[in-house]
């Protein structure tokens, strides 16, 4: 299953290159039909909207934000901020392990949203029914943490799927 990271990115088209005399004919005129099915392979791939869905993996930085195509309605998913981290970080060796407290949002399509908090467990997923979603957060890395983080070095691994 591929994740979804949000990161600004290109997506380099498949090149078709002929250098024998008819060749480079048919070449041109492979080049747009291969474009074509390729775009329409990834818009397949994601229920023809582009975004993902569903069961995809997403990989949200603190502050980020990613919109699922459900099939029957898209949902904004948030990653709002870390409240409070208390996780024992690499190379420390500590007598509980501790656990973060992050906050997350969910945006209907309607506008309705919920706000809500996550207490995660060191090396635990922790999952969140709202608003008729399981939102399931698979990690929150660094995991363990470092010692001295910001706030922006965190990243919030996150499934979206019905009860």
């Amino acid at each position: 299953m591929p994740i979804t990271q949000i990161i600004p990115g290109t997506i380099a088209g498949p090149t078709i290159v002929a250098s024998m005399g008819s060749k480079t004919r048919y070449g041109r005129l492979l080049l747009p039909i291969f474009a074509m099915l390729f775009i329409a392979a990834v818009a397949c791939g994601s229920g023809g909207s582009g975004l993902p869905g569903l069961g995809d993996k997403l990989l949200l930085p603190t502050g980020g934000s990613v919109e699922v195509d459900t099939g029957d309605e898209r949902v904004l998913i948030q990653f709002l901020s870390v409240d409070a981290e208390s996780r024992c970080p690499q190379g420390v060796q500590c007598i509980v392990a501790g656990e973060a407290t992050i906050t997350l949002g969910l945006t209907l399509e309607d506008g309705g949203r919920r706000a809500f908090p996550v207490t995660v467990p060191l090396g635990a997923s922790v999952r969140s029914e709202v608003a008729g979603f399981v939102l399931t957060l698979t990690s929150l890395l660094p995991d363990p943490p470092l010692e001295s983080m910001l706030e922006s070095s965190y990243r919030a691994e996150l499934v979206l799927t019905r009860p």
